[in-house]
């Protein structure tokens, strides 16, 4: 009796440490901040591009049978205006020119799968910024980011989708601007 409750945990054990992962740029890369933008002042526009924008959690049930899955693509509410101020406030350098920011969400989802043993998390953002100068609308330039993750657990949640998601937009933000000099 006591070799089958070993044998038992074991597998169990076994399928938790070799089937829980993470991959993708969300969990390797850092969200680092090189490249300051040299302008004086600057407004953010959002330009949500998706269809499909929720408004509501994922709701991800406890009980889930294999093969359930579903996903969202949450709405631009204040914690991202929050990680978007706080991104251009670290990139923002020293200019004369007032800008407009317009970040355009052009994909972003936050889904989960469920398995027999293990669920599936997984986040995708893509953006687009576009830096335009304030009196004119003039385009000064653009640039795009991207970022994804994926990780596998024993339980889906809401909060940690909803983590994830955020994750992925401020590193697809920060993407971004590296790739942007604004100068005077």
């Amino acid at each position: 009796m006591k070799t089958r409750h070993i044998f038992f945990v074991c597998i169990i054990l076994s399928v938790i440490f070799s089937g829980c992962g993470k991959n993708g740029p969300l969990f390797y890369k850092k969200s680092s901040f090189f490249q300051k933008i040299n302008v004086n002042k600057y407004s953010i526009y959002y330009n949500d591009q998706r269809l499909n924008v929720d408004y509501n959690d994922l709701l991800v049930s406890l009980y889930r049978a294999p093969g359930e899955a579903g996903t969202i693509a949450p709405a631009v509410d204040s914690e991202l205006k929050t990680i978007t101020n706080r991104i251009f406030e670290t990139y923002k350098g020293t200019g004369e020119i007032d800008v407009i920011i317009e970040v355009c969400i052009v994909e972003g989802y936050a889904e989960f799968v469920a398995r027999s043993m293990l669920e599936t998390e997984k986040v995708l953002c893509r953006l687009k910024v576009n830096v335009m100068e304030k009196e004119t609308s003039n385009l000064i330039k653009s640039s795009t980011g991207e970022c994804w993750g994926q990780r596998k657990s024993l339980e889906a949640s809401d909060e940690m989708l909803r983590s994830m998601f955020y994750k992925s937009y401020e590193m697809a933000l920060a993407d971004a601007l590296n790739k942007l000099q604004v100068s005077t």
